[in-house]
């Protein structure tokens, strides 16, 4: 590992860090000092007005005028103090990005979001044993998403793998985005923003594909046409004198209760409509930043160039076709404005406001609603994309790999320095390691906690990288896309009435019959921890001999680890496995014994043991010679 390659993106990250944290300490205070003005501004306003309708002094009119001078000065503070807000809201999200960058460089899951995104029906065992999903897992590590889309995207890219051709597209567009740092983390809080929103970009998506809500009631729409229009008739005729007061006034309020009886009924369903499409304005603003910034970068991939026109070409755009939403979207939202709330009342209980801005709206959606989707499933691979450079970026040491086609009888996975992804660098240990061709299995011996089982998992993980498209954590690794069957963490299910034993034969033969499956359209992996260790080794021996056996005839390659001594040096198996070891060593410290591992992979079947070491270690005194 080159150490300084390593620390060139924290050092980045502490100073993102550094900059975030000054920058709200200084808007913080500013912020707390210009509380007091806004305040004093606006209670000073309300005495004016009070002192203008007392006649006191006798001077209305300066009291009225001085009110509204005060209130200005109110409303230029408020909006300062807004853009305050902002500013300290765009700085928290800068250092909560660069904490949790670091975070995921030390491995420090403790202070990483916690994960909830579940694997597909069907891979939940394989995504438990190789720890892809939930916490402390690859997706945690390396899914820096945040919209829906891109969420799903990348859960299908983790669980499913891609084709070679697939493969090598979407490291040519990785390899393109991992010098662009500054341009990857300003995309990643961007879309942060819109993951945090109780809508974004899968709810704006569903309402534009959706029936309009408005168009199946056009007697709404008429019916708050005739109400605006009665009520701007007799609000004029009012005041020129046109109708009497008494007749005027009464029609006018009439007017208003009609009009504040549909708001009861039907504002609540409006809104729910308005939500789905930015629950803020600033979303829609988000959505054309982050369009923008795409079109406006010059990139080379197939893979970046497609999504990039799919996104932002001329006849189905987003930018465009996004700009005359804006404003509809702040109409949308100005019952949600601290400043314009009161006009807010004054248009709904007059006009019927939603319902107007609604009817706008709809006609967007007719226009431009068969596009959305296509513009944020691109989005999401591109933040998959993004997702992926940024781990390439903070991981430099780490390779791409070679991923090739073989042919049936060459399948192979070859890896030099191969290691644990989820590790920390300074406790990885890396090993070369081959798998295959078929009609060889790698048998890993050794003792308890010596690693073959993390071996397991570091061939696992590291081809679902590959697979992904992304680096893996090895200096060299050449392998083909691969279905992967695992069997390591297996539990009883006491509800169920099935023992250790049961299930794990069950899960066996899930993957003896995968393996022998006409439908597999791609060669198997499969990885096996200790398997069949509720039995005795007499029946242990035949029968992991003839699940290998099956296994091998139907051209899969895998792994097996045990530390059962005995299964590794059966004649039958033997002549089928290639065998590698882990062993642990003792030596006195302060008086006491004490159990170290290299996790160094050795060739050959162990030599050592340390069952009965341990219970000694532990306290257990036993007579090894008993």
């Amino acid at each position: 590992m080159n150490p300084s390659q390593s620390d060139e993106s924290g050092c980045r990250y502490s100073k993102i860090q550094r900059e975030a944290e000054t920058l709200i300490r200084q808007q913080g205070f500013q912020w707390s000092l210009m509380a007091y003005p806004r305040g004093a501004l606006f209670l000073l306003a309300i005495a004016c007005v009070v002192c203008a309708f007392a006649q006191v002094g006798g001077l209305f009119q300066v009291w009225f005028w001085l009110a509204g001078l005060l209130f200005v000065g109110f409303l230029v503070i408020a909006a300062y103090h807004t853009n305050l807000e902002l500013a300290m809201d765009s700085a928290r999200r800068r250092l909560r990005y660069a904490k949790r960058s670091i975070a995921r460089k030390e491995r420090d899951w403790q202070n990483l979001p916690k994960s909830n995104v579940e694997p597909f029906d069907g891979f939940e065992n394989v995504a438990k044993d190789l720890d892809l999903f939930g916490q402390e897992s690859l997706f945690q590590l390396t899914g820096t998403v945040y919209t829906q889309f891109g969420i799903e995207r990348f859960r299908s890219w983790i669980s499913e793998g891609a084709s070679t051709a697939e493969v090598k597209q979407r490291q040519e567009a990785v390899a393109e985005m991992m010098d662009h740092d500054e341009w990857r983390d300003r995309f990643s809080l961007d879309c942060e923003y819109l993951g945090a929103s109780s809508t974004g970009p899968a709810a704006f998506s569903e309402w534009s594909e959706s029936e309009p809500w408005l168009a199946k009631r056009g007697w709404l729409l008429w019916m708050a046409r005739i109400l605006g229009a009665a009520v701007l008739l007799s609000l004029f005729a009012t005041i020129f004198g046109l109708l009497p007061k008494e007749i005027g006034l009464p029609a006018l309020f009439g007017f208003i209760i009609v009009n504040f009886f549909i708001s009861v009924f039907f504002a609540g369903r409006i809104h729910e409509v308005f939500n789905s499409i930015a629950s803020k304005k600033k979303e829609i603003d988000v959505y054309q930043k982050l369009f923008g910034d795409i079109k406006a970068m010059q990139v080379n991939s197939t893979m970046l160039t497609q999504l990039k026109e799919q996104m932002t070409s001329s006849q189905s755009g987003a930018i465009h076709r996004l700009n005359s939403l804006g404003g509809l979207v702040w109409m949308a939202n100005l019952r949600r404005n601290g400043i314009l709330f009161l006009a807010y009342l004054f248009l709904q209980f007059f006009f019927n406001w939603d319902v107007h801005v609604l009817d706008l709206l709809e006609r967007w959606q007719k226009r431009n609603g068969r596009y959305v989707r296509d513009w944020f499933v691109a989005l999401g691979a591109w933040e998959c994309i993004n997702s992926l450079a940024k781990l390439a970026s903070d991981q430099p040491d780490w390779q791409f790999p070679e991923v090739v086609d073989f042919e049936p009888d060459e399948i192979q996975i070859e890896g030099e320095e191969i290691g644990h992804p989820l590790l920390p660098d300074g406790i990885r240990v890396c090993n070369n390691v081959s798998v295959g061709p078929p009609g060889s299995v790698l048998l890993v011996t050794g003792s308890n906690m010596s690693g073959k089982s993390t071996l397991l998992r570091s061939l696992g993980v590291n081809l679902v990288l590959a697979q992904m498209g992304s680096v893996v954590c090895a200096k060299r690794l050449k392998c083909t896309p691969m279905r992967i069957e695992t069997s390591m963490r297996i539990h009883d299910d006491l509800a169920s009435g099935v023992s250790f034993f049961m299930a794990e034969l069950k899960r066996l033969k899930m993957v003896v019959d995968i393996a022998n499956s006409r439908e597999r359209n791609k060669p198997l992996l499969f990885l096996l921890d200790e398997i069949l260790q509720g039995t005795n080794s007499g029946e242990r021996h035949i029968a992991v001999t003839q699940v290998v056996q099956s296994l091998i005839r139907s051209g899969a390659i895998g792994a097996i680890s045990t530390h059962d001594l005995e299964l590794a040096n059966d004649g039958s198996l033997g002549e089928l496995c290639e065998t590698v070891h882990f062993r642990e060593h003792f030596f006195e410290k302060d008086g006491k014994e004490v159990m170290e591992f290299d996790y160094v992979m050795r060739q050959g079947v162990s030599p050592t043991t340390n069952a009965l070491k341990l219970l000694k270690l532990v306290g257990l005194n036993v007579d090894e010679n008993a």
